[in-house]
């Protein structure tokens, strides 16, 4: 009887032990991903956009903003269309104190600086390790780095006087036409 007590508690011990361990696993990985960019703007004005936005227009310090939980180590890797890496950190392990705060959430992470991008597209990849160096998790977003005002490629009036009037204004990405019809007015 008092060995199939030690037995049963064992199992007990056991099983609380791999619950603890299975929530505290979970609770590491819980919320990693990128969560996105931010850097200051071509008038030294702080930006910041999530990692689903994909555009951010960060002129100088972009960071890339990456959640892991604690106790994880983050490689980014920062690839352009060439399909060529143009910047890879591997950072130290995630502590208690490593925590940012994005978009009014805040994040057990590391915010990491890269070098300098010119604009373009970039293929962003965070692996996120454990301390052994294994991969545990992956996340692979897009940004496209565009620090380039808009620029009116022309403006055109055409018809004018007639009972219709066209103005067209072509920009970057974006295209404008405005029909004014004049009212045939007997004077």
């Amino acid at each position: 009887m008092n060995a199939e007590r030690k037995i049963i508690q064992k199992r007990k011990s056991l099983t609380k032990g791999m619950v603890a361990g299975l929530l505290t696993c979970l609770s590491y990985g819980a919320n990693a991903e990128i969560v996105g960019y931010q850097g200051n703007d071509i008038n030294a004005q702080p930006v910041k956009a999530s990692a689903d936005k994909k555009f951010i227009n960060a002129d100088a310090n972009l960071a890339i903003a990456v959640s892991t939980g604690l106790e994880r180590i983050i490689r980014l890797t920062v690839t352009d269309s060439s399909d060529r890496d143009v910047f890879t950190r591997t950072t130290e392990i995630v502590g208690g104190t490593d925590r940012f705060s994005f978009e009014n959430k805040q994040y057990y992470g590391k915010t990491i600086e890269l070098n300098s991008l010119s604009d373009g597209e970039y293929r962003v990849t965070a692996e996120i390790l454990d301390t052994a160096g294994n991969v545990v998790n992956t996340f692979v977003e897009t940004m496209i780095k565009d620090t380039a005002p808009p620029v009116v490629a022309g403006v055109s009036i055409g018809k004018y006087g007639t009972t219709t009037n066209v103005f067209t204004l072509t920009a970057n990405m974006l295209s404008l036409t405005l029909m004014h019809r004049m009212l045939d007015i007997q004077r």
